[in-house]
């Protein structure tokens, strides 16, 4: 399970690198504009760009954030529960993660099915620019995918954590 980990750790720092990148193209993108506008004229589908940009960053971090245990994590009911307990209980709740974030995976990915242009259809096309933009759902699917198959490493390993010898409480 070590093994696995690692990998995901390393795949989640490289996924960190290109969010991190892609922001600084983002906001590189924001500025020019910016100034084009003030003395000629705005890049045409600049908000577009951004807007899809930005549902990339949160992606492309996904792993990282999990890896690094960046969010927001309230103990306050399991601080003083048997360290064994409180593993199963962050192994269920990690379960469950996995399972919402599959399900949303599935969602994510028919959607894109539907803008790429399902039986027959047309694809749709962005406002702006005129170009197809299922791709960036596509990419933002398997990205939450990868996120959800690090949930459920994140699950497993903690009800490992939990079986281990020598409980009691921290």
């Amino acid at each position: 399970m070590g093994a696995i980990d690692r990998f995901v750790a390393r795949v989640g720092d490289w996924l960190a690198v290109v969010s991190g990148t892609l922001l600084v193209a983002m906001m590189t993108l924001t500025v020019v504009n910016i100034i084009l506008r003030q003395v000629w004229q705005a890049f045409a589908g600049t908000v577009e760009i951004v807007g899809w940009s930005a549902a990339l960053v949160a992606g492309f971090a996904l792993i990282y954030s999990q890896n690094k245990k960046a969010h927001i994590a309230i103990d306050i009911l399991t601080s003083r529960i048997n360290r064994r307990v409180r593993a199963v209980i962050v192994g269920v709740m990690l379960l469950a993660d996995t399972v919402l974030f599959g399900v949303a995976v599935s969602r994510i990915f028919n959607l894109s099915l539907d803008l790429r242009g399902r039986g027959g259809l047309p694809a749709r096309l962005s406002e702006t620019m005129q170009i197809p933009y299922w791709y960036v759902v596509t990419i933002l699917a398997i990205l939450i995918g990868l996120f959800a198959i690090k949930l459920l490493v994140d699950s497993l390993m903690s009800f490992q954590k939990a079986a281990r010898k020598g409980g009691g409480s921290e």
